[in-house]
């Protein structure tokens, strides 16, 4: 976490006292260690241009980000031990595995992002070769990417693609026993279809506007049931009409607790598991039928992204009877809002909502209100009301 600046001048203050032996020589050892340990954070940007400045910075500095522009080849070896939060590697062109100047070995990194990587003829030999000669690696972002499916780091934990295209088949077989997350967006799904059920411990999975390719031939893929892994807590799901394809799935997991829904042809195959404890809707499109939902529901979530306008449908014609909290994080929504199940704690109205509400259900104890809600608010006991 960066320093204050009110602790960066008490840090500036006593190592001048240190410089100047107006500590106690008890004291000297306990100056130094803090100045070590709480000397400024910064991330740092490298290109070909400014190699040493960028050495320097990084003596005098705790650097917790590195930003790499076309140096790969570059003699990067000062960074040698290196713990930093992101690695972020932006390489237009390609870099033979020898040419890479840089202490991979030593150097334990978060987040190993590839960014932008679209080299000539999709070579990605020094993709695989960084990603697995670091020390260690939690998270791998592929951003933007135009490239051969690298070799994954052994033993990640998160996998987060987005806008990629990838001229060979994707594999998780490095990592499939340790997957907890994957996010995947704007790229193609069916290669890695039949490792979502191999991730036994994958909890978090995300999957939206996603297309399935074709055979070469004009002939779309025949696309197998997808099949969820028991441990998956939390889902999102759904697609642009960029890529229109009717995903098919196998029932949901009997422990998922959040399920985050946007535009789909088809919900999930049967209804969703009474472990539910939220659904969110995130586009207008989404339509979900109240049978499906279980009755013990505790929060129902209309996100941001849903931007409701007059003519759109209703999502919901009625609410789960055990629904705890309401939210429309959403700025308007075109219908009224009710009638509210009795067991209602929570209402967060939308930012721009001016329709008149019913009386308040008698357990509702908070209530969020557009700053100029033109309406009073009816209610049969105590609530706390807050102004978003």
């Amino acid at each position: 976490m960066p320093l204050t600046q009110a602790e960066q001048a008490a840090l500036s203050i006593l190592q001048l006292m240190e410089s100047r032996r107006l500590l106690p020589k008890e004291a000297w050892g306990l100056c130094r260690m803090m100045t070590m340990t709480l000397r400024p954070t910064a991330s740092l940007v490298i290109n070909v241009d400014n190699i040493l400045t960028a050495r320097d910075a990084f003596a005098h500095k705790s650097i917790v980000g590195v930003d790499l522009e076309d140096c790969l080849d570059e003699p990067l070896w000062f960074l040698k031990g290196a713990q930093l939060e992101r690695l972020r590697i932006h390489q237009r062109w390609v870099v033979a595995p020898r040419d890479i100047a840089m202490p991979l070995g030593s150097m334990r990194v978060r987040d190993l992002l590839y960014d932008s990587a679209i080299p000539q003829g999709g070579d990605t030999e020094w993709m695989s070769f960084v990603g697995t000669q670091l020390a260690s690696v939690h998270r791998v972002i592929m951003r933007k990417c135009q490239v051969n499916f690298p070799e994954l780091p052994a033993d990640i934990k998160c996998l987060d693609i987005w806008f990629c295209t990838f001229y060979s088949p994707m594999s998780l077989r490095s990592c499939v026993a340790s997957q907890e997350s994957i996010k995947l967006s704007v790229t193609n799904l069916e290669y890695l279809l039949p490792y979502f059920s191999l991730c036994a411990k994958l909890r978090e999975l995300t999957v939206v506007r996603v297309g399935i390719g074709s055979d070469g031939m004009g002939r779309d893929v025949v696309q197998p049931a997808v099949t969820w892994p028991a441990s998956l807590t939390n889902l999102e799901l759904g697609y642009g009409n960029e890529h229109i394809v009717d995903l098919r799935f196998t029932p949901l997991p009997q422990g998922l607790q959040t399920l985050c829904l946007w535009s789909l042809v088809r919900l999930p195959e049967g209804y969703f598991p009474q472990s539910l404890k939220e659904v969110q809707i995130a586009l207008t499109g989404c339509r979900i039928p109240p049978s499906v939902l279980p009755a013990s529901l505790h929060t129902l979530t209309l996100k941001a992204s849903a931007q409701y306008k007059a003519g759109d449908p209703n999502p919901l014609a009625t609410y789960p009877v055990g629904l705890k909290v309401l939210k429309f994080e959403c700025d308007d929504f075109p219908h009224p809002i009710g009638p509210l199940p009795q067991g209602l704690e929570a209402l967060i109205l939308p930012a721009k909502y001016s329709r008149r509400l019913g009386v308040l259900p008698a357990w509702s104890n908070s209530l969020t209100v557009p700053e100029r809600y033109p309406h009073p608010i009816l209610t049969s006991a105590v609530i706390s009301i807050y102004v978003r």
